[in-house]
């Protein structure tokens, strides 16, 4: 535990800065070192450049700043960034004592949104659902989802004689469903343990 009254330099701040952002998106740079007694007050730096405080008067207010600089906690806030906030930032920790310190330099490009793109995106996805919608009517109204459909059945038969000299049986069974006429066809055969293979056919 540090004691109380020593004076410690700053050590090297912790920068966070988004390498890509939107414009007229909300962007939060940060910076924070915990070491220095007193608490380290801290500068933002754009392209090598001392970024002003925003007073509203004087040559802050001349400069038409986008931004907010808090000096004590050591944000540095875009409320709505534009492509002219693009350029290399770093920030600056000091507090008298010793040396100040920076963090490394990092880039914040800024760029506009592809209106453009997601609107073609956008119609894209749009017609291929459509066409996915057609097909499935289309086959429904064609009947093919349940002329098509197959199944599968296990049966034990009791009389083997149907299976003499190990022929195939087929067998056909008539069912009316809806507007056609199926025929479950019915292959058996002992040497697949008398398993009935079933299938629905439109004739």
């Amino acid at each position: 535990m540090m004691a109380r009254g020593v004076k410690v330099a700053p050590t090297t701040p912790v920068c966070e800065v988004p390498s890509s952002a939107m414009t007229g998106t909300v962007v939060e740079l940060s910076c924070k070192e915990t070491e220095g007694s007193p608490p380290s007050e801290y500068q933002w730096y754009k392209n090598g450049v001392p970024l002003l405080e925003k007073t509203g008067t004087g040559s802050a207010r001349a400069a038409n700043i986008t931004y907010t600089m808090n000096k004590k906690s050591g944000t540095l806030l875009f409320n709505t960034v534009t492509k002219n906030d693009t350029g290399e930032y770093y920030c600056e920790a000091s507090n008298g004592i010793g040396l100040s310190q920076k963090c490394s330099m990092k880039r914040m490009q800024v760029d506009d949104l592809n209106v453009s793109g997601i609107i073609a995106a956008v119609v894209f996805v749009a017609l291929v659902m459509a066409l996915c919608g057609l097909g499935v009517f289309y086959a429904q109204k064609k009947g093919y989802f349940t002329r098509f459909q197959a199944y599968q059945v296990l049966c034990y038969l009791e009389d083997f004689s149907l299976c003499e000299g190990h022929q195939m049986t087929t067998c056909y069974t008539k069912v009316s469903k809806g507007s056609f006429d199926l025929y479950y066809v019915n292959i058996v055969s002992t040497y697949y343990s008398l398993k009935i293979e079933t299938a629905n056919v439109q004739i």
